[in-house]
């Protein structure tokens, strides 16, 4: 008994070590056609660059650490609104506040921010936009709290019917 667990144990890791050398070797036979493939890439040469200051005009989303996010208009028959995200730094310029932290969700500022556009050889661009100057222009309009007994009461259809879990 013990010599046929022998045989069974030394089969076993004899099919082991072949699939492992078969797996190694394909492994090889892949990774030759795919460096090949991956021949130096033609490197796009840059045609052009502008650097603009823009300015929008909208409602605050949100403020994270790093980003500002401005809707700036909206479409109501499409029920679609247009979004900015934009990025800053900390010599982000501010009027009419001492903190960006003064400006809440809901504010109505005006964001002057720079656009710039890197044309490249293959048609192909990059803009990048980074906020330079935020002007609070109003407050957004406050609605106040409800509290959970004047919070609108949904039914629920199952538990109308009766049904006991």
């Amino acid at each position: 008994m013990k010599s046929l667990n022998k045989a069974v144990f030394l089969s076993l890791a004899a099919v082991f070590s072949l699939c492992c050398s078969a797996d190694a070797a394909t492994k090889k036979a892949e990774e030759k056609p795919q460096a090949a493939q991956e021949a130096p890439a033609k490197k796009e040469k840059m045609t052009g660059r502008t650097a603009d200051i823009k300015e929008i005009f909208g409602q605050v989303t949100w403020i994270g650490k790093k980003y500002i996010s401005v809707v700036y208009a909206t479409d109501d028959e499409k029920g679609v609104e247009y979004e900015m995200l934009l990025p800053y730094e900390k010599d982000l310029g501010l009027e009419h506040k001492r903190n960006l932290s003064d400006i809440a969700q809901g504010d109505m500022v005006r964001v002057q921010y720079e656009e710039e556009v890197k044309r490249f050889d293959s048609g192909r661009q990059e803009v990048k936009r980074k906020a330079k100057v935020v002007t609070f222009v109003r407050a957004g309009v406050r609605r106040p709290a409800t509290g959970p007994e004047e919070a609108p009461v949904e039914r629920n259809p199952v538990m109308d019917s009766g049904f006991q879990p």
